[in-house]
Formats: structure tokens, C-alpha cells, sequence
């Protein structure tokens, strides 16, 4: 179990996975050995290699630049989201201010 517990959290890079799916592929080492060497678990491996066949070298590549541009839209949104909410406040509080102006003059 303590060797389950040491693999979490662990990243590892494209250059890596790309490295031993290649290695797999060409039968220069077998998957257990690949195991043994870098402490993974067979599954990863399995993982990676099929991932590798669906997509190609894409599959471990940096993120793409499409979720870029979409993190760098959706933090324009929330910009734009975040001035509105201010300035429907500011709305919110005027109007406040003027009603209870309206109803301290009809008091007179």
C-alpha cells in the first residue's frame, strides 16, 4: 500500500510518456520492466499507450491552444461579469438614497 501512497500526486511529462509508449511500442522493453524501473503501475502504461493509438503525439502535448484561448475568454467573461455586478450595485444604492430622499420629503 505505501507504494500506492508514493505514486499519487506524481506528474510526469510529455517528453516521458512519449519515451515509454515508444519503448513499448517497439518492443525495446516490455511494459513490467517499465514498471519496475520508474515504480508505475502497469495500468498507467496501458493508459498512455492508449491514449498514444487514439491520438498520437497530441495526446501529450502542453495544453492546447484552444483551452488557452478558452481560460483567457472565460476570465474575460468573468471580468465583464464582475464590473456589471458593481455597477448594478451602485445602481442599487442611488436608488436607495433617492427613495429615501422621496420619503423624507413627503413627510414635510
Amino acid at each position: 500500500m505505501k507504494g500506492l501512497e508514493a505514486m499519487k500526486g506524481r506528474t510526469f511529462t510529455p517528453e516521458f510518456k512519449l519515451k515509454l509508449v515508444r519503448a513499448v511500442l517497439s518492443g525495446e522493453k516490455p511494459i513490467i520492466q517499465l514498471c519496475r524501473e520508474h515504480n508505475l503501475s502497469d495500468s498507467l502504461i496501458h493508459n498512455w499507450k492508449k491514449l498514444y493509438r487514439e491520438k498520437g503525439e497530441a495526446a501529450f502535448t502542453a495544453p492546447t491552444q484552444s483551452r488557452t484561448l478558452a481560460a483567457s475568454t472565460e476570465q474575460s467573461e468573468l471580468e465583464a461579469l464582475r464590473q456589471r455586478v458593481g455597477e448594478l450595485e451602485r445602481l442599487a444604492g442611488q436608488q436607495a438614497l433617492e427613495i429615501s430622499i422621496l420619503k423624507k420629503s413627503r413627510r414635510c
